[in-house]
């Protein structure tokens, strides 16, 4: 299934929504050290080594976001 979402959103809105992503990823990000410096503190090296893996994940989404809102800007 395809979903047509050209014809649903202006380029202003998808802008919006990309910025608005970037902003929730920052803070996922934030929250997600401070989690894993919590584990550190505690000695727990799955789970720090869990919030390290997704703080990899967090930072290719933000790349992903960056890149797309680059094409919307230009």
């Amino acid at each position: 299934m395809a979903i047509n979402y050209e014809n649903l959103l202006t380029q202003e809105q998808k802008k919006a929504i990309v910025e608005n992503r970037l902003q929730q990823f920052a803070a996922e990000a934030y929250q997600t050290e401070l989690n894993r410096e919590i584990q550190i503190r505690q000695g727990d090296e799955l789970a720090s080594k869990a919030c390290t893996e997704s703080l990899e994940l967090i930072e290719s989404a933000i790349e992903v976001h960056e890149e797309e809102l680059a094409k919307l800007e230009a």
